[in-house]
């Protein structure tokens, strides 16, 4: 599974979210005696299954697609030895030096810091990373490593990378979640720390792909298709002023998509030539262009 491909599911993920919110309040109204409604009901299941259609194939168009550089700008690493050193003494009520077995297994803490250091150093990527990302879930390890880049990312606040990569272990954190009220406090964050990295660089393309893809998968009756196309649009705008790269293909596909969706096919295609003429080799929009 390739680095978009993982954020996909991570964006659709993120759509859950509004749902699950409106299913948890549901209860609460039919308390007050409110009439439920029940045909609302079955048309936001309906929306629910066109948006899961919608996400398969997205993940067809997303097979194929480069992924981002890792970025090296970031806080500096923890210093392991002066942390185990701390831990011992705290722990231990010695100093490492003097602690039988120091050279032994590490600490969780620290193994958590490892981990995230490999994460936001770029040293591991793409599929080694989703994997990763999910042994961490399985082994109930990402809580730690989550706090670890909350530190790395508190450390060097006005580091636009480090808030991205906060709001993408944030939406990693969705899977953990799953589908519930909790679900909607960690989509939350990881959209608050999008637009942190925004505030600090208005033109990082990462964050702004990620909070328009999350966006575009909210369901359609919470009304957020307007911010995900504007946010698309914005980063459109911005592609152009600056040199041309292969994943910026992705943002006129989905843009494309999104008017499709709502029922403007003449939008929708040319957005999508727009994108062929800058991308020819590009061959999800070729594919859309053939298909019109």
């Amino acid at each position: 599974m390739k680095h978009w491909t993982q954020l996909l599911l991570a964006a659709g993920v993120a759509g859950l979210v509004g749902f699950a919110s409106a299913l948890v309040a549901a209860p609460g109204r039919s308390a007050r005696g409110a009439t439920p409604d029940t045909a609302g009901l079955e048309r936001t299941l309906e929306e629910l299954g066109a948006e899961q259609a919608r996400l398969a194939e997205r993940l067809a168009a997303l097979a194929s697609a480069p992924a981002v550089p890792a970025t090296s700008t970031r806080a500096p690493a923890l210093d392991l030895d002066a942390a185990i050193a701390a831990y011992m003494a705290r722990e231990l009520g010695s100093p490492a030096d003097d602690a039988p077995g120091a050279a032994g297994a590490a600490p969780s803490g620290l193994e958590s810091a490892a981990i995230a250091e490999r994460i936001l150093s770029g040293a591991v990527t793409g599929e080694e990373l989703e994997r990763l990302w999910h042994t961490l879930r399985q082994e109930k390890k990402i809580d730690g490593v989550l706090a670890e880049i909350e530190r790395q990312a508190g450390l060097a606040p006005h580091n636009p990378d480090l808030q991205n990569e906060l709001g993408k272990a944030y939406i990693q954190k969705l899977f953990d979640a799953g589908v519930g009220p909790m679900a909607a406090t960690w989509g939350e964050k990881a959209d608050q720390a999008f637009d942190r990295a925004l505030a600090l660089d208005d033109t990082h393309w990462e964050a702004r792909f990620q909070k328009a893809m999350a966006l575009s998968n909210w369901p359609e009756f919470l009304g957020k298709r307007g911010e995900s196309l504007r946010q698309f649009e914005t980063l459109i705008a911005q592609q152009e002023r600056a040199a041309p790269e292969r994943q910026h293909a992705l943002s006129y596909f989905f843009l494309g998509n999104l008017y499709d969706q709502g029922g403007d096919h003449e939008k929708a295609l040319a957005t999508w030539r727009r994108g062929a003429t800058r991308f020819p080799e590009d061959r999800r929009l070729a594919g859309k262009l053939e298909g019109k």
